[in-house]
C-alpha cells in the first residue's frame, strides 16, 4: 500500500505540475519534502451548568517524504524518430540540448548516461556538459559526471555533444539517446529522449589545371582537366555546372566530360555526361582546340571554362565552391617556313676539291672543277614535313661526287635518291654523268626512307655539297 500511495502522490505532483505551470513562472511541485504536518482535534462540549467545554486531542505530526520525479520535454515522436535534429558539420562537434527540469517536491540529483541510437552511431564517443547558463555550448559549461543537482521546479540546460567524423558523408545521421535519472531513486527516469544530428551537405569542386599546347593551322589539340570530388556529397548535373569562359573567334572548341559525347560548351558536355561523381573520386574534362588556316607562326589563342557547385548554402548545406574555378588552355601555332641558299666555289682542277676558293668575277673555264653548296633550314617555330633538298645540275655540268650534312638535329639520318622515290643511306655514284637531279632528304623516325612522317626541327639546317666539272 504504501508503494502504491508514493506513486500516487507522484501522480498528483505531476498534476499540480501542470497547473501550477499555466501561473507561475517557478511553481512548487506539491508540498515540499520534509515539512511537517501537526494537527491536534477538539472536543467542544456544555456542561450541566451551561458552561462551554472544550477538550483538546492529541497532536498528530506528518513529515512530507520527497517524491522523485523529472521532466525532459524533447521526446521521441515515434519508435526510432527524432525527437530533434541538428546540423552536424564533417570534424566538428554536434551540440543537441535537452531541458531537464525538477518536477519533485524537493532538491534532487539526475545522472545522465548516453545510448545509441542506430549503427552509425559510438556513444563512447558521446559527452554531456550542463550549461553555464547563458543558454549556449561553450567552454564554460560542465563536464559531466558528477550530476546535476536541481531544486524542486529548476530547470538547466543539457548539452549531449558528439563529434562528427571529417570524412562523413552527407546526410549520414547520428542519433543518441541520453538517459536521465534521479539519484534518489534510479527507477525514476526520462529515456525517451532520441536525438539525432544529421551531417551537413558539404558541396566543393576541384579543377585543374592550366594547360599549353601547339597547333598547326589548321589543326587541333586536345588538353585534359581534372574535375574532383572535394566534398561529402554526390555531385551530378543537379548541383555542379561548367561555364564557358573567354574564346576568341575563328577557332571551334569541343568538349567532353567523363567520355561521354562531345559538346560545343562545356554545359552541353556536362549534359551528355549526366553521371554522378562519388564523394573523392574525379572526372576527366577534355577540350578539343582546332585553328583556322592561314595563321601565322606564333600566334596565340588562350581559351577559358570553370567549375563550381552551385546548391544555395544553408544551414544543412555548405557550398564551398559556389565561386567558379578557371582553367586556361592557351595554344601557339607551329608553322615551319623554309629557307634556301646556294652557293658555288672553285676547285681548280683538283677534282677532289679538298681547297675550295671562291670564284673570281663569277667567271669559270671548261674543266674546271666547280663545288656547290645547298643550304636548307627551318627558320620557324614548327616542323617543316618531308624535307627534301632538290638540285637539278646544269646541262654544261658534268657531276662528279655529292655529299650531305645535317645540324641542330639528332636521332635520324640523311638518305639519298636520284628519283625523289627511292632512298638509300649512301650517296649514289654519279660520277661523269650529266643531266641528273639529285634529292637528299632527311628520315627523321627511322624507317629509312622519307615522307610526310619525317620533319626537320626548327633551327635545323640541311645541307647539300655537289662537286662538279663545267664540259
Amino acid at each position: 500500500m504504501r508503494h502504491r500511495f508514493i506513486q500516487l502522490s507522484a501522480l498528483l505532483g505531476l498534476a499540480a505540475l501542470s497547473q501550477a505551470a499555466a501561473l507561475e513562472p517557478a511553481p512548487f511541485y506539491g508540498t515540499a519534502a520534509g515539512t511537517v504536518i501537526s494537527n491536534t482535534a477538539f472536543l467542544d462540549s456544555i456542561d450541566d451548568a451551561g458552561t462551554k467545554q472544550s477538550q483538546t486531542s492529541n497532536t498528530v505530526g506528518v513529515t512530507v517524504q520527497h517524491v522523485p520525479a523529472l521532466s525532459v520535454p524533447q521526446d521521441t515522436t515515434g519508435t526510432g524518430t527524432c525527437g530533434q535534429t541538428v546540423i552536424g558539420l564533417p570534424g566538428q562537434l554536434a551540440v543537441i540540448p535537452y531541458t531537464l527540469t525538477n518536477t519533485s517536491n524537493g532538491t534532487d540529483t539526475y545522472n545522465v548516461s548516453v545510448l545509441a541510437g542506430n549503427g552509425n552511431t559510438d556513444a563512447s564517443l558521446a559527452k554531456v556538459y550542463q550549461d553555464n547558463g547563458d543558454n549556449t555550448f561553450n567552454g564554460a559549461d560542465r563536464l559531466l559526471p558528477p550530476g546535476i543537482t536541481l531544486a524542486s521546479g529548476e530547470n538547466t540546460t543539457v548539452f549531449v555533444v558528439y563529434p562528427i567524423p571529417t570524412n562523413s558523408a552527407s546526410s549520414t545521421v547520428y542519433s543518441l539517446n541520453p538517459q536521465f535519472s534521479s539519484a534518489a531513486n534510479p527507477f525514476v527516469q526520462d529515456t525517451n529522449n532520441l536525438g539525432c544530428a544529421d551531417t551537413q551537405d558539404v558541396l566543393g569542386v576541384g579543377f585543374t589545371g592550366n594547360r599549353t599546347g601547339t597547333a598547326t593551322s589548321p589543326g587541333s589539340v586536345t588538353y585534359t582537366h581534372t574535375i574532383s570530388n572535394t566534398g561529402n556529397t554526390p555531385l551530378t548535373t543537379s548541383n555542379l555546372a561548367l561555364d564557358l569562359g573567354t574564346k576568341p573567334g575563328g577557332w571551334t572548341y569541343a568538349y567532353t566530360v567523363g567520355g561521354a559525347a562531345s559538346g560545343t560548351t562545356p554545359a552541353a558536355a556536362l549534359a551528355n555526361w549526366n553521371g554522378t561523381l562519388a564523394p573523392g573520386t574525379t572526372l576527366p574534362v577534355t577540350v578539343t582546340v582546332t585553328s583556322p588556316n592561314g595563321l601565322s607562326g606564333g600566334t596565340t589563342d588562350t581559351t577559358s571554362l570553370a567549375a563550381r557547385t552551385t546548391t544555395a548554402s544553408s544551414a544543412a548545406v555548405n557550398n564551398t565552391t559556389s565561386t567558379p574555378i578557371q582553367v586556361e588552355d592557351t595554344t601557339t601555332i607551329l608553322k615551319g617556313v623554309a629557307g634556301i641558299t646556294k652557293s658555288v666555289q672553285t676547285c681548280g682542277t683538283d677534282a677532289t676539291c679538298a681547297a675550295p676558293t671562291a670564284v673570281t668575277g663569277n667567271r669559270v673555264i671548261p674543266k674546271e672543277v666547280l663545288r656547290y653548296t645547298v643550304t636548307g633550314s627551318n627558320l620557324g617555330n614548327g616542323t617543316l614535313k618531308r624535307p627534301v633538298l632538290r638540285d637539278a645540275l646544269a646541262a654544261d655540268l658534268i657531276s662528279l661526287s655529292w655529299t650531305a650534312s645535317i645540324t641542330g638535329q639528332t636521332g635520324g639520318k640523311l638518305m639519298f635518291s636520284l628519283d625523289n622515290a627511292t632512298w638509300a643511306a649512301l650517296p649514289q655514284n654519279v660520277a661523269d654523268q650529266s643531266g641528273l637531279t639529285l634529292y637528299v632528304g632527311y628520315d627523321s623516325n627511322g624507317d629509312d626512307t622519307v615522307d610526310d612522317r619525317d620533319v626537320l626541327n626548327p633551327a635545323a639546317v640541311m645541307s647539300l655539297t655537289i662537286t662538279t666539272k663545267v664540259k
